[in-house]
């Protein structure tokens, strides 16, 4: 999961519209080379030790071919949420996730067409990962392209309406 980001030491300007500026949030905290999270990140590939800070150099695309690339820090955040139990009672919780500020980006990342990207693959710090280790969800997601309230709808957590019919994600090519 990342968003785009105001960099890290810039001037106490506000950010650009569509930038997340972290120093504007009371619960956001960078990621410490020391925390455990970062020493995953690296050991898996994902993360630099840089100043003290937990960074990132991610390239996007197909093992030859870089279609874009991002760099920028990781800081946990406070994120609100709205669980729903049952079909009537709603919930307002917030969770502290981990995510991706990126300073730079390149290629099909660079267009001004969206503000950060969410991923849900298989891996303990994508966003449905991090919900389901809080035991905020179960450790499944639906996406719907289309219904009759117009652009779709996304759930994270078991869905409980009859008739759903669930397909399970490919682990591996």
């Amino acid at each position: 999961m990342g968003f785009f980001c105001q960099p890290q030491g810039a001037p106490e300007l506000s950010a650009p519209p569509g930038l997340f500026d972290p120093k504007l949030s009371s619960s956001s905290a960078l990621l410490a080379c020391s925390d455990s999270r970062c020493k995953d990140l690296i050991r898996g590939g994902y993360g630099t030790c840089r100043r003290d800070i937990c960074e990132f150099d991610l390239r996007y695309g197909p093992l030859s071919v870089q279609y874009s690339a991002a760099t920028g820090y990781y800081l946990s955040d406070s994120v609100g949420l709205e669980i729903f139990e049952g079909s009537t009672s709603v919930k307002t919780s917030s969770a502290p996730i981990l995510f991706g500020c990126s300073t730079y980006r390149s290629g099909e990342l660079s267009e001004d067409a969206f503000d950060g990207f969410l991923g849900f693959g298989p891996f303990p710090l994508s966003f449905s990962s991090q919900l389901h280790s809080l035991g905020l969800s179960f450790d499944v997601f639906s996406i719907c392209m289309r219904s009759s309230y117009g652009g779709g709808i996304l759930v994270f957590g078991e869905i409980l309406e009859p008739g759903i019919i669930y397909t399970p994600l490919v682990t591996s090519l």
